[in-house]
């Protein structure tokens, strides 16, 4: 099951053998799945910049949970995910 491992300003969602996505904080919460390219083929696909850890979260965890490789703006049916959210601690010292 994959969990949520937090820094300061860096958040991973993994597994014992895998690694599914990650947020990191500059100014704001990017969000990135691993588990699907970019358009061009040649990169993570970047699922946006967020206000908040919890929403950035959430973007990394609806887009993991479509095998389809559909847009993570896309509904997605509720409970798809069902690890619980941890709070990635947000630092002292934010770029703004």
């Amino acid at each position: 099951m994959p969990v949520w491992r937090d820094s300061e300003y860096v958040c991973a969602l993994a597994d014992d053998e895998r690694y599914f996505g990650h947020i990191y904080k500059y100014g704001e919460w990017h969000a990135f799945d691993a588990t699907h390219l970019n358009d061009a083929a040649d990169g993570l696909r970047d699922l946006g910049v967020f206000t908040s850890v919890g929403a950035a979260k959430r973007a990394v965890e609806r887009s993991i949970a479509r095998p389809d490789g559909a847009s993570a703006a896309d509904p997605v049916s509720p409970g798809a995910y069902k690890e619980p959210l941890r709070e990635c601690p947000l630092p002292s010292n934010s770029l703004h």
